[in-house]
């Protein structure tokens, strides 16, 4: 479980830390959007019950800001971005496995529900390509 973030300078060809994330977990998935790091997910030392919290690192001014969280805490989901939108699917929380799939919209910091996957899975690895997003895992059972 770590709050610890790190860059890695491409002139100086080191590795350097920048400002901890809000809260130490792990089990993260990550994305990136309007020059911003997205932090989703995961779980945190303190219970292992999955968060649906939501940290954009912005790195001009080296800060992290909490924003909307998720509809559905998740970890062991997949994320992908697709014409400006961050999308969250599948997942589980406990022994809950999701079928769902939320999309997230930067400018206006809300997530809403799109449709679902065809099944529910775990261990999510996912991508967008030519205007699809494709995610593949363990289905549920």
């Amino acid at each position: 479980y770590l709050d610890l973030c790190e860059c890695y300078d491409l002139d100086k060809n080191e590795l350097r830390l920048v400002a901890p994330m809000p809260t130490k977990r792990t089990g993260i998935r990550v994305a990136t959007a309007g020059g911003c790091i997205f932090v989703l997910g995961g779980f945190s030392a303190s219970d292992t019950k999955a968060l649906s919290a939501v940290d954009r690192y912005d790195p001009m001014s080296d800060s992290w800001r909490t924003v909307a969280p998720m509809i559905y805490p998740r970890r062991s989901f997949g994320v992908a971005m697709l014409n400006g939108y961050i999308y969250a699917m599948g997942g589980i929380n406990g022994g809950t496995y999701y079928d769902s799939v939320e999309r997230y919209c930067p400018k206006s910091n809300r997530w809403m529900l799109v449709h679902p996957m065809s099944i529910e899975r775990r261990a999510v690895c996912s991508t967008a390509l030519d205007g699809y997003i494709y995610a593949a895992g363990l289905a549920a059972g």
